[in-house]
């Protein structure tokens, strides 16, 4: 009875040793916190960036490959990995979204200095615009450059023609272009009231564009120094090769 017992025990001892060691679940390696708080973070900064991005750029380079990556990285708890990868994310898509609006507040900007007769109110805004631009701020530059080109091509004036006057006289006074030689922009302007750029009628309403690009402003000098021999009551071909020219100047 003593063998069997004590050979029993063993049995026991064993059988309770293997319990014991299939309820003990292996350790889990323990979460570096700090660094899955900062790829969380470098990967929520990223999808900031890239969500900032709106017309007219909306492109982000490939800026979500690696922000899909960075995801997956800190889902394996692989914290630095995600990080970097969620930083270059962020860096793509920035750098992408700045040489968009550095290329269209260019244009605005080119297209902004082409245009005469401005205010100092207007001049000042072009040069903070231009400041912007040389300073990197490239979606300020293009949000001011953008506004002013709006203002200048929509800035008009409008003038009831008196008695004697004629094209070439209302464009010499000081408060429409202060030089007659400009006359052709008024006809221009309105040439579906005018028929002969010679014969305006009192009361006629003309709008008047403020601030023509320099060459429309040039084309329309050409034009009036070098009209050739005119007569009223007769629409003269250069005036009407003229305005066929004009195009979008």
């Amino acid at each position: 009875m003593t063998k069997l017992s004590r050979k029993h025990a063993i049995v026991l001892a064993l059988a309770a040793g293997l319990a014991v060691g299939c309820q003990t679940a292996p350790d889990e390696p323990e979460i570096d916190e700090e660094a899955r708080d900062m790829a969380r973070q470098a990967i929520d900064n990223a999808r900031s960036v890239m969500a900032a991005a709106e017309e007219p750029c909306t492109d982000t380079g490939n800026a979500g490959d690696y922000l899909s990556r960075a995801e997956a990285a800190e889902a394996d708890g692989e914290f630095e990995e995600a990080q970097r990868l969620a930083e270059r994310a962020a860096e793509v898509a920035q750098s992408t979204i700045d040489d968009c609006y550095a290329e269209k507040s260019g244009g605005y900007l080119d297209k902004a200095g082409t245009f005469t007769n401005l205010t100092a109110d207007q001049r000042s805004r072009l040069r903070d615009a231009r400041n912007a631009q040389d300073a990197g701020n490239y979606r300020d530059a293009y949000e001011h450059a953008r506004a002013l080109v709006s203002e200048l091509e929509a800035a008009t004036m409008s003038y009831r023609v008196r008695r004697g006057d004629s094209l070439w006289r209302i464009s010499g006074k000081d408060d429409v272009y202060g030089d007659p030689y400009q006359w052709p922009l008024i006809y221009r302007a309105n040439s579906d009231k005018i028929d002969d750029a010679d014969l305006i009628f009192p009361d006629q309403e003309f709008t008047i564009y403020k601030h023509p690009t320099e060459s429309a402003r040039d084309h329309a000098i050409e034009h009036a120094r070098t009209r050739g021999a005119w007569e009223i009551g007769r629409v003269e071909d250069s005036d009407r090769r003229y305005l066929r020219e004009s195009g979008d100047r």
